[in-house]
């Protein structure tokens, strides 16, 4: 089933409200409509729509903008336009009986069986729709226009019947059969593009076509086109497999617009492209035999008559290596023909498809103009000198125009055309192994799309933008870790981007293994859900503009930073702008895969305006898998990473991690994402699911690494290509195991549920939304203890019932299963039969909170009393692992997980590492007996102790520093601009201190603590965002502090 752009679990959801249209209503006669058929309305009845944005879109063409919709409202309706409007239900439309004009383009129905009674519709559009059924038209013999281009249908018998259609669309589909149109004498336009097709025999019926769209389909027999006598406006061909260009000859002069060159320039090519086992003799030759000469090249460059490379063709030629040969005819006076190209890959066959992309030599290599070349203006003494290549420059101006071929690896020509080639990435550009974004434009080419199905996990059929992707900062390690990455997670409610692994051959060369990629970005979204570039908001960062503005966003963060989204009324405000299904699987798909170049970057999110909710994408997860962090990389805490406030640079900067961290205080919020993320963990990141996953890429990519590693020399050799893989599988057979476990100790759970579900019948079954993919019945899985959990039973709530006080089924219904819990659940159908039961049993993980100073040893089999086979740690920074041992060596928090024999958690200490300050002296603000805690921001200044200091202005800001002594003095900045802190000695509130001052003074002494016992200590000052009158601000300095000992 398709999902909502706005949410899989929650039908109805509205994504937007129709822009205003004017349209006029054309009035018909109330009693009399075609001859004798008479309406009686049942007047003063109400209507209803179920869609919200249908209501919308209703109300503004029948000017009614509020008060009920009666039915004569709807009685003289002829003409609708309802396009793009985010409409997903057109429930309530039967009422519109009178209409003939229907325009539904660009919307997210699924389901038109409520058209089925609207028996006047003469012109109807449901064109980008994903309907894929036209049962509700059959009948409609009244129809005249019908436009279903992208809507994923696959047959055409529900429309067999429409003989008095003048006009067809069905581009951009699924269709093999012409068959059903063959008694629709009255067609003259036909738009079958983008399909499947293989015979047209049935043209031959269709005398009255006048404008036929055949492109990039199967076709092999072109004959019945030869048979129409009314075909002059268009016939487009191109694209199918039996398309010999002599053959159309005689068809040019009668038909305004063709696809084919102009016959009396044109060449042809005796072979076509793609990949052959041996040496070919190509051949070239006119369509007619006009005088001239035909000039051609192998290097990729135009064969213009300037060009130095340029040969004359006197016979044909033998290719024996791989070469793009591109040709030109120039008659006796010098007019050109149109170019004609064809790349020749010899001897190299693959399992992958094949791109090539060429153009002049100059485009790509050349100082001044070369877009992949370090150019006449690189500057090897720049601060960062790669900034100053061609290669890092971008926009327009660095677009060069060049020929792209796509070959399937059958051999069958996908894309051949002219197109827009520019370098891909940020940091990436530098590797010497560059990414390429390839632009249909009509600028360049008859074609402004890519057209054909290039991705097995789409259904589109076109795209206006491709990136061939060098597989980012994984370029060197295995080259498919982001598409493995988003392949993994299939079926989440998350924009990513399709997939397929390529070879790329650049002027004939070979460039190695690439990723052909869809571009998110404007166009994108137009072609993927029909939302124009004008009715998008689309951001990335901290709220800085792709398309439209950051206006609603900006007032959305604003408002969940200035309320409480623990307060219901807050939160419901927040889902009505956030879609919540989406953002929870986004982050949780970027936590598990540990993806450490983000949220500061890779972060992008859109909506439809005016009232769509923000989602986000899934984009460049190079990082992840293992990718940065080691051979432990699977242990990171990336939920701690990814909600830790107080950073202020790359790679978790605050603002990137306060929606997150904020929406988690919530408790509906935080139930869902624990829910959701385990379930993830029982199914898409179940250990032997991502390991067989993994093994589909390695055997598919091993074939072609060797001659990848010998074109860049990178990675070393196929064993260490091999050791990579290797850190992806480790890390996918152990971290599901290490994510239960930083579940547990962010939420402070008490350890694990297990569940297993014995279901009755052919119910289905969900937890959150997600499917549990029952086997006769059966499943089971396990899932964070003390968490509700929201199960349904065919699409319906589940009525829950157990006597168990170990499991509380709470206000809404959701079971909340403890580690007591050795029990079963009893399951309800929305019919009050039962379904099933589930049986329950709960695994307590023992936690500990410890406190350790830089240096000291601890043995946790000792401390814990536990059983496990081996412990690991967070954060491999702060100390080291030695069997039984750990040992501190560096100040911060850790976790430290007990692991069983099948590298499950059963125990685990949150470690804090201290590193206490023990000599009686001054200590500049860094030293590590200082730990910070917020939004402080440096400082520097000849005045300050050491010429640094640090400072916040943020309420509830801390800094915890331990020593050793009797006392101490905190040193810092008095002023103007200055506010109030609270200083506690060992968790006891000891005084208010005001750092205020008319005049500026550095380092001065702000408070002084002495008489302690002889021993260790901490003092807390905490940023209370409180100033008096007179101050600018509410800031509070450290410059340094003084252990003070008797």
């Amino acid at each position: 089933m398709e999902k909502s752009v706005d949410g899989k679990r929650k039908a109805g959801t509205t994504l937007n409200n129709k822009k205003i249209k004017r349209i006029a209503l054309l009035l018909l006669p109330l009693a009399v409509l075609t001859g004798a058929a008479v309406f009686i309305f049942a007047g003063g009845s109400d209507v209803e729509f179920e869609d919200e944005n249908l209501e919308t879109a209703i109300r503004e063409e029948i000017r009614k903008p509020e008060g009920p919709i009666r039915q004569e409202d709807l009685e003289n309706v002829d003409t609708l336009d309802l396009s793009n409007s985010g409409i997903e239900s057109i429930e309530g439309l039967e009422n519109v009986t009178t209409v003939r004009n229907l325009d539904l383009q660009g919307n997210r129905m699924e389901d038109i069986q409520a058209l089925e009674d609207l028996i006047y519709l003469e012109d109807l559009n449901l064109r980008g729709n994903h309907i894929e059924d036209l049962s509700a038209l059959e009948g409609m013999e009244r129809m005249v226009t019908l436009d279903v281009r992208d809507t994923g249908i696959d047959d055409l018998s529900p429309i067999s019947t429409m003989t008095a259609l003048t006009d067809l669309n069905v581009r951009g589909n699924d269709i093999t059969s012409l068959e059903p149109i063959k008694n629709m004498a009255e067609l003259r336009q036909l738009n079958v593009r983008n399909n499947h097709i293989t015979d047209i025999s049935v043209l031959t019926e269709l005398t009255y076509l006048k404008d036929i769209n055949l492109r990039n389909n199967r076709i092999e027999d072109f004959s019945p086109v030869f048979e129409l006598p009314r075909l002059t406006k268009r016939l487009f061909v191109s694209g199918n497999p039996g398309l010999k260009m002599k053959d159309f000859v005689s068809l040019y002069d009668q038909v305004e617009n063709m696809d084919i060159d102009e016959p009396e320039r044109a060449l042809v090519f005796n072979k076509d492209g793609g990949s052959y086992k041996d040496s070919q003799m190509i051949e070239l030759s006119q369509l007619m035999g006009k005088e001239g000469t035909i000039r051609y090249t192998l290097d990729g460059s135009e064969p213009t008559l300037e060009n130095e490379e340029v040969k004359e063709y006197t016979e044909p030629l033998e290719i024996d290596e791989t070469t793009v040969l591109k040709a030109k005819f120039y008659d006796q006076y010098g007019n050109e023909g149109e170019m004609v190209s064809n790349t020749y890959v010899i001897g190299e066959e693959s399992e992958f498809p094949i791109v090539s992309i060429s153009s002049n030599p100059e485009n790509f290599f050349g100082e001044a103009t070369g877009i992949y070349a370090e150019g006449a203006k690189f500057d090897e003494d720049a601060p960062v000198p790669e900034e100053t290549a061609n290669y890092s420059q971008s926009g327009d101006l660095w677009e060069r125009e060049g020929t792209v071929e796509i070959y399937n690896s059958d051999g069958t020509e996908m894309i051949h055309q002219q197109a827009g080639v520019r370098l891909h990435g940020n940091k990436s550009r530098y590797y010497p192994k560059k990414s390429f974004r390839l632009y249909a434009r009509s600028d360049y080419s008859s074609e402004n799309t890519f057209g054909y199905p290039l991705f097995e996990s789409e259904d589109d059929q076109e795209y206006n933008r491709l990136l061939l992707r060098n597989s980012g900062n994984d370029w060197d390690k295995t080259s498919f870790r982001d598409a493995f990455i988003q392949e993994l997670i299939e079926g989440f409610d998350v924009e990513k981007q399709a997939y397929e692994p390529a070879l790329l051959y650049v002027n004939g060369e070979y460039w190695g293994i690439y990723n052909l990629r869809e571009r998110i970005d404007d166009d994108y979204f137009e072609f993927k859900y029909g939302i124009l570039e004008d009715n998008i908001d689309y951001l990335e960062g901290d709220g800085e503009v792709r398309i439209g503005n950051n206006i609603h966003y900006k007032n959305m963060t604003s408002y969940m930073e200035d309320n409480d989204v623990r307060d219901p009324d807050v939160y419901q405000q927040i889902t009505e702008q956030l879609d919540v299904n989406n953002f929870i699987d986004y982050n949780i798909a970027e936590i598990y895969a540990r993806n450490t170049d983000w949220p500061s970057n890779n972060n992008r999110y859109w909506r439809e305006k005016p009232n769509g909710k923000w989602r986000w994408t899934v984009f460049d997860t190079d990082f992840g898998f293992g990718a940065i962090g080691g051979e432990t990389s699977y242990t990171h805490h990336t939920l701690d990473f990814a909600t830790e406030a107080g950073n202020d640079s790359w790679p978790n900067t605050d603002w990137s991690t306060m929606m997150l961290r904020t929406l988690l205080e919530n408790k509906e919020f935080q139930s869902q994402f624990i829910g959701t993320f385990s379930h993830y963990l029982n199914t898409t990141f179940n250990e032997e699911k991502v390991v067989s996953k993994l093994d589909e890429f390695e055997a598919m990519y091993e074939p072609e690494m060797e001659k990848n590693i010998e074109r860049w020399g990178e990675p070393d050799s196929m064993e260490q290509w091999r050791d990579n893989v290797n850190v992806m599988r480790e890390f996918g057979q152990v971290r599901a195991d290490y994510s239960y476990a930083h579940l547990i100790d962010y939420f402070d759970l008490d350890g694990y549920a297990n569940l297993t579900f014995h279901m009755e019948g052919n119910h289905s079954l969900e937890v959150y939304g997600e499917e549990v993919p029952l086997e006769n019945g059966e499943w089971s899985g396990t899932y964070a203890a003390d968490t509700p959990l929201e199960i349904t039973v065919d699409g319906e709530p589940a009525e829950l019932s157990t006597n168990d006080d170990a499991v509380e089924i709470d206000e809404q219904g959701r079971i909340i299963p403890s580690v007591a819990a050795d029990t079963e659940v009893e399951i309800t159908d929305s019919n009050g039969e039962s379904a099933g039961v589930i049986q329950i049993t709960g695994e307590k993980v023992e936690k500990e909170n410890i406190t350790l100073e830089a240096g000291e040893e601890w043995n946790w089999q000792e401390e814990l009393e536990t059983d496990g086979a081996y412990a690991s740690i967070s954060n491999a920074g702060l100390g080291e692992m030695n069997n039984d041992t750990f040992t501190a060596e560096a100040a911060g928090d850790e976790l430290l997980t007990v692991h069983n024999e099948d590298d499950k958690v059963i125990a685990m200490a949150r470690i804090q590492i201290i590193d206490p300050a023990k000599e009686a002296r001054v200590y500049n603000e860094g030293h590590p007996a200082a730990q910070y805690e917020g939004m402080w921001e440096e400082s520097e200044n000849d005045s300050h102790h050491k010429g640094s200091a640090v400072f916040s202005e943020t309420a509830g800001d801390q800094i915890e520093i331990t020593f050793e002594g009797t006392g101490i003095r905190w040193l810092g900045f008095k002023g103007p601009t200055q506010g109030i802190a609270d200083i506690e000695i060992d968790g006891e509130a000891v005084e208010e201190v005001d750092t205020f001052a008319k005049e500026s003074s550095f380092n001065r002494e702000l408070v002084s603590i002495d008489g302690l016992e002889e021993g260790q200590h901490t003092m807390t000052i905490t940023v209370t965002g409180e100033k008096q009158e007179k101050s600018n601000n509410n800031r509070v300095h450290i410059d340094s502090f003084e252990v003070l000992q008797e």
